[in-house]
């Protein structure tokens, strides 16, 4: 490969995860089965020694230890990030779940909260359009939210789902 190219700037056992995973995705055989947990929230941070209130508001100690124990079990990959984060989820004023250092105790994992979100007459609208209603209220973001609020969970979206 020319310089610049992937392989002047990952070692060998990336390239192989990255190939085995991608082959996967594909529908060609890989070297052998691609280890790419989807769902463990809270796992890599327990076993990192932090508490799912610290997970929920530091996400970047929670990305941290996503990646030191996606790399000490040896997987292929890992999910993207974390799914939740409390601060956000204060500021949109969520109400479809409960968390750690909200109204949970700071040991317990988050919870949905069950209720009616999307009303029988609004199946109409949302096959319809379903961008536009994704985009609206009844997708769960309350009325009050402030657009500024909307902004900072933005924002806090592109700056902690990337990794480095």
């Amino acid at each position: 490969m020319a310089a610049g190219s992937s392989s002047a700037i990952f070692s060998s056992d990336y390239l192989a995860r990255e190939k085995r995973v991608s082959d996967a995705f594909a529908l060609k055989k890989p070297d052998r089965v691609p280890v790419v947990p989807l769902i463990v929230h809270f796992y890599p941070t327990r076993v990192m020694g932090i508490s799912n209130k610290e997970a929920m508001y530091d996400l970047a100690k929670a990305h941290a230890a996503r990646k030191e124990v996606t790399i000490r079990h040896n997987w292929d990959g890992t999910t993207a990030g974390e799914l939740f984060a409390g601060k956000m989820l204060e500021l949109l004023g969520d109400k479809q779940l409960a968390w750690p250092g909200g109204t949970l105790a700071d040991h317990l994992p988050f919870q949905f909260v069950e209720g009616e979100y999307m009303k029988q007459n609004e199946y109409d609208e949302m096959l319809a359009n379903p961008n536009l209603f994704a985009l609206t209220a009844t997708n769960g973001l309350p009325d009050e939210a402030r657009p500024e609020n909307v902004q900072a969970m933005t924002d806090a979206a592109m700056e902690y789902g990337i990794y480095h």
